[in-house]
């Protein structure tokens, strides 16, 4: 189920913690607590990979966001890094994500899909 989150949209990147950040605090309202790496975060800021790196046992690729509070991991728009968001709407399919430049937005999944590299569902919310 996904938690409340509407006061997170326009939050600045940097008060919630980048990309990652982000989806670390929704995933916490959901009940699912997982290290923040604060102290080893890359310096590039490539959260979605250190997510895949640090925690493989804990993910599963489901190639395509059917649940709420599946990760989405993307290519920047900006650049070359990876980028996360979490699914928080399935109808049409939305995606919470940090930028640098507008914060926490909603953005609509249809709208960044040439973008995506992997989308990842949580071993805990395997059953939701």
């Amino acid at each position: 189920m996904m938690p409340q989150v509407e006061d997170l949209i326009g939050q600045s990147y940097s008060s919630i913690g980048r990309c990652l950040g982000l989806a670390l605090e929704v995933y916490r309202r959901a009940g699912v607590t997982l290290a923040d790496p604060q102290g080893d975060y890359p310096e590039n800021g490539d959260g979605s990979r250190y997510i895949l790196e640090h925690w493989p046992q804990q993910w599963l690729s489901i190639g395509k966001p059917t649940k709420t509070l599946d990760v989405v991991v993307m290519r920047s728009t900006l650049d070359a890094h990876l980028h996360c968001g979490v699914v928080c709407d399935l109808s049409p399919i939305t995606m919470l994500h940090a930028t640098e430049k507008l914060g926490v937005i909603r953005t609509p999944y249809a709208w960044i899909k040439r973008f995506v590299t992997g989308v990842y569902r949580h071993r805990e919310l395997q059953t939701w």
